[in-house]
């Protein structure tokens, strides 16, 4: 099914990768993951 965007991706694996860490993350908060808190990003 998602064999298109793998075709068209640049790096196949990244974007597998990222997939299923986006659906790991997705599944361990049961549907709602906590916002990125980009404050603390910025003040480092």
């Amino acid at each position: 099914p998602l064999q298109p965007e793998i075709d068209a991706a640049e790096d196949p694996y990244v974007l597998i990768r990222d997939v299923y860490l986006q659906n790991r993350e997705f599944e361990i908060y049961n549907g709602d993951p906590p916002l990125p808190d980009y404050d603390a990003l910025l003040e480092e």
